[in-house]
């Protein structure tokens, strides 16, 4: 009996101990990416490259069963762009870094896509995207390579998750968005606030288009969250204030468990786009081809502490240990970290 009270005793400790290891700065989410298509061989990929801005229609599954919600840019590419490789994502917003007062219509080496940072896996890799081309019709395409990239997630919920895109030089650039916008740059702190986007994402073929939204739950210094559809295939899509059109920032990752709860499971997560334009150094080009500046947020940041506070944080980002899960057969991919 004696040793069953000892045992009893340890088994106790042990669950305590648990339960602190559980209350340790960490961080769960899924990417709502998917992977890369099998049939993206590398003699596909050559047939691309050749082929230059026209592309490459597909045999068998066709570029709409790829990306069903439509290819949306004739000759060239924008908010919206499918992309297909190296992973299934959404394109958010056009961004300029060039000395113009306004950006110009066709990419001349300044003019850059910006998508999740998940969404590649390092900078100078070549991105291809479903576009549409007079005699060829939807296809796909080659259109840039990475030039920046970064994904660090923060227990404070910081979130900074972008890639951008350098355009190569001679496609059309579409900066609006199919669901209206961006015009200018979203820095409230208003919960509630209706959010919208066009995502890639699909669980289902639902015919053309395939604009989403939801209402804001969190708003951060440096990281929002809302609750909404997110699909595989929804990473990096532009988020809009539903109301304004003003850029909020882009799609990154589902909550599944945040330690401290700067998030709730379920919430869809993003990185501002005040965040972005501070990352990058681009501006966002608005859908009338103007420019807009980042600017700086009030909305404070958690200290990272079980009791959260209004302030604090600044903008750490911790460059965690995390370990990766692919679900190819749920076109999401999880990420556990830990401080």
């Amino acid at each position: 009996m004696r040793g069953l009270r000892v045992v009893l005793v340890l088994a106790v400790v042990a669950a305590i101990g648990l339960g602190a290891a559980a209350t340790a700065s960490a961080a769960r989410v899924s990417h709502p990416r998917k992977p890369p298509p099998a049939w993206f061989t590398k003699s596909f990929r050559q047939r691309v490259d050749a082929a230059g801005h026209r592309g490459v229609p597909v045999a068998g599954p066709g570029v709409l069963d790829i990306c069903p919600s439509g290819v949306i840019h004739q000759g060239g590419v924008g908010t919206g762009t499918c992309l297909v490789y190296p992973y299934g994502c959404t394109a958010n917003f056009a961004y300029y870094n060039g000395g113009s007062s306004t950006a110009p219509a066709v990419a001349d080496g300044h003019l850059y896509l910006g998508s999740a940072g998940h969404c590649s896996d390092k900078v100078g890799q070549v991105v291809y995207a479903a576009i549409s081309t007079p005699g060829v019709g939807a296809s796909i395409a080659r259109i840039g390579t990475v030039a920046k990239r970064v994904e660090q997630y923060g227990n404070n919920g910081s979130v900074l998750d972008f890639e951008s895109i350098q355009i190569d030089s001679g496609y059309h650039v579409y900066p609006a968005s199919p669901v209206g916008g961006p015009q200018g740059v979203y820095t409230g702190c208003q919960v509630g606030t209706p959010v919208k986007y066009w995502g890639d994402g699909y669980a289902v073929e639902m015919g053309p288009g395939k604009p989403e939204g939801g209402a804001s739950a969190h708003w951060y210094d440096s990281g929002y969250g809302w609750f909404g559809p997110l699909l595989p295939g929804d990473s990096g899509s532009g988020v809009l204030n539903a109301v304004t059109n003003q850029a909020v920032g882009n799609l990154d990752a589902i909550v599944k468990l945040y330690v401290p709860p700067v998030y709730l499971p379920g919430e869809g997560i993003g990185t501002r786009m005040t965040s972005i334009l501070s990352f990058s150094g681009y501006k966002l080009v608005n859908q009338d081809q103007t420019l807009a500046s980042g600017s700086s947020t009030s909305c404070g940041q958690p200290s990272g502490k079980l009791k959260l506070s209004s302030g604090g944080g600044g903008r750490h980002k911790p460059k965690p240990r995390h370990h990766r899960t692919r679900h190819a057969h749920r076109g999401l991919t999880s990420v556990t970290r830990g401080a």
